[in-house]
């Protein structure tokens, strides 16, 4: 029964994932001063579990990691694919600039420091992935450096990613909370648009209605298709 707790074996790794999971849920819907961290909660378990000195299984956790970012990339295709063309026409082209402007800068800035505090490229490639709350872009990061053969790096980049994570979601949430004060915003008297109702045939399908049916999807098949392209 021990060794279920200071093993490295299958049961351990499950166990520890799962009590992650759970207690970072579990926390997330605590809010302080009406502010939830949500399931970024998730990673600080995680993280508190390491520093405790949770040794987990590591081809374990490199085929559940790669089948969770597949899961998730899915996740936000399905979510933002139906849209995503029908928002060029509302000032998504404009958007997407802008966002692309923001990944150039945060990558230029990255480059920067590393040069300035003399910090070895692949090292900041974690710290920039965390610092954008890019969790696919750390994967990428990853995958490059073990393709270049840099011993070693591979964690390196995991674990600046995990330490400037944290720090990037509470920078945004107190960055929205000064824009709030300063711009004398009231989002209760903000204008709001019913664009969350979409017309399918002859009704009317919410948001609910849609995840239903995104259910029936064959999660797999597009899960397949996507890795035959990608390849």
């Amino acid at each position: 029964m021990l060794t279920l707790f200071t093993g490295s074996g299958v049961g351990p790794t499950m166990l520890y994932l799962s009590l992650s999971i759970f207690l970072g849920f579990l926390l997330g819907k605590l809010k302080i001063a009406n502010i939830s961290l949500g399931i970024t909660w998730i990673l600080f378990v995680g993280i508190a579990f390491g520093a405790f000195g949770v040794v987990l299984n590591l081809d374990m956790l490199h085929a559940i990691k790669e089948l969770g970012l597949i899961f998730f990339v899915v996740a936000v295709g399905l979510q933002v694919g139906p849209g995503f063309f029908r928002s060029f026409r509302k000032g998504g082209l404009a958007m997407n600039l802008m966002a692309l402007v923001n990944a150039a800068l945060g990558v230029l800035i990255t480059f920067v420091i590393a040069l300035v505090a003399n910090q070895d490229l692949a090292d900041m490639a974690g710290v920039y992935t965390g610092a954008i709350t890019n969790t696919p872009g750390l994967s990428a990061a990853q995958q490059t450096v073990n393709d270049m053969g840099i011993a070693g790096a591979a964690d390196r980049l995991a674990a600046g990613y995990a330490v400037a994570y944290p720090l990037a979601v509470v920078g945004m949430i107190v960055t929205c909370i000064l824009i709030r004060l300063f711009c004398h915003i009231d989002l209760k008297n903000e204008p709001f648009t019913d664009d969350a109702v979409v017309p399918v045939g002859d009704k009317k399908a919410t948001p609910t209605t849609q995840r239903h049916k995104a259910h029936l999807i064959p999660i797999f098949i597009i899960i397949a298709i996507g890795l035959v392209l990608s390849g």
